[in-house]
């Protein structure tokens, strides 16, 4: 299963490993930084990852878009 890393910068060490699900792409961290979210390209589903729990809540899945019609 794929794993989101969090990484401590400071020490360039893996502090946690969280599960991801399939295909993890972009990530992106909450403005108040406790809180980062990883799409997952091939399930369809975003990860919400707790920085300072080190916890993954549970997976939100989403509805991939269409191309509209031409």
């Amino acid at each position: 299963r794929p794993l989101a890393s969090v990484i401590d910068t400071a020490t360039n060490k893996v502090i946690v490993n969280n599960p991801a699900d399939s295909g993890p792409f972009g990530i992106a961290v909450s403005p108040d930084g406790t809180r980062l979210y990883v799409t997952n390209g091939y399930a369809s589903t975003l990860s919400v990852i707790s920085l300072f729990a080190r916890n993954t809540a549970p997976v939100a899945s989403l509805t991939p878009l269409s191309a509209p019609d031409s």
